[in-house]
């Protein structure tokens, strides 16, 4: 019995990390907000037509009060996948390799990240001084030397084999780019309109009936885009994907706990029942010479 006891305890206390690990994986600081927030996948089009079109659609969407803000991207957080990029300081003199995030110039404002200084991107600008400009986040302003993200603004920079500079508009804090397994890696978004290529559109509904949200949303895509399918995923799922396994093992770790703890009760109530049978006769004694109920228990 007391083998059993050790085994359910350290069970119980395994499944408590566990769940607490968990939570931090599914309601953690992401440096993100990913509240309300859905992509879903959009008809390519890889050229300047295409993107200024789905500029258009995006204007289109945000008339709905259902919608807070959309960001047109390639890349989504959780989906960022090898796009590795090496990047220089001005005069070459540091070198750091940087994630790339293709999007437009309301990625920050749609997932709500904070930006430390500048501005992501800068959309009064026309298309072309647009395309000159990137955003980093504080570790890339970090791994090229800028004491401060201030500092880093207007600051050229240029990739590998590339001659042309690109000026840093913006320098973004850190978020979780993928998930939790890996650390925060330095972050290079290029505008999308230099690249004119994306995959999603990213959407921030705005708080309230979620399912009348997506309805409604359904309905105006369906207008926009009537032989597009409608194909959205919620953050929150996204996320829980990235966990699959941890969700396995905190699920096999709840079931092996009740089994012990059940085990252990079944090892007690044997105890108990051996306990009585052994003291029959001292019951029996006891209970005629005027025990109360309560005594004998």
């Amino acid at each position: 019995l007391f083998i059993q006891f050790l085994v359910a305890l350290v069970l119980l206390m395994s499944t408590s990390v566990i769940s607490k690990q968990m939570d931090v994986f599914m309601n953690g600081d992401m440096g993100y907000n990913k509240d309300y927030l859905l992509s879903m996948q959009v008809p390519r089009d890889w050229s300047e037509k295409g993107v200024k079109k789905m500029e258009v659609f995006r204007s289109a969407l945000m008339e709905l009060p259902q919608i807070e803000n959309i960001s047109l991207s390639y890349h989504l957080p959780g989906l960022l996948g090898s796009d590795m990029r090496n990047m220089y300081s001005e005069n070459r003199a540091l070198e750091s390799v940087a994630q790339v995030i293709t999007s437009d110039a309301h990625f920050a404002d749609t997932y709500k990240i904070p930006m430390l200084a500048g501005q992501f991107f800068s959309p009064e600008l026309n298309s072309e001084a647009a395309d000159m400009q990137v955003v980093i986040n504080k570790k890339a302003a970090e791994s090229l030397g800028f004491k401060s993200p201030e500092e880093a603004i207007g600051k050229q920079l240029s990739f590998k084999n590339d001659t042309e500079k690109f000026s840093i508009a913006g320098v973004s804090a850190n978020f979780i780019a993928n998930s939790m397994h890996q650390d925060t890696p330095p972050i290079l978004w290029i505008n999308v309109a230099n690249t004119a290529q994306y995959r999603f559109f990213t959407i921030r509904l705005q708080p309230g009936s979620l399912s009348a949200a997506v309805e409604a949303l359904r309905a105006e895509w369906k207008k926009l885009q009537p032989e597009a399918p409608f194909v959205y995923q919620f953050m929150d799922e996204r996320i829980r994907q990235s966990y699959n396994t941890e969700l396995q093992i905190q699920r096999a770790a709840q079931l092996a706990t009740l089994v012990s703890l059940f085990i252990v009760f079944l090892g007690i109530l044997g105890l108990i029942s051996l306990s009585i049978n052994l003291r029959n006769k001292e019951v029996g004694i006891r209970k005629v010479l005027g025990a109360s109920f309560y005594n004998l228990l």
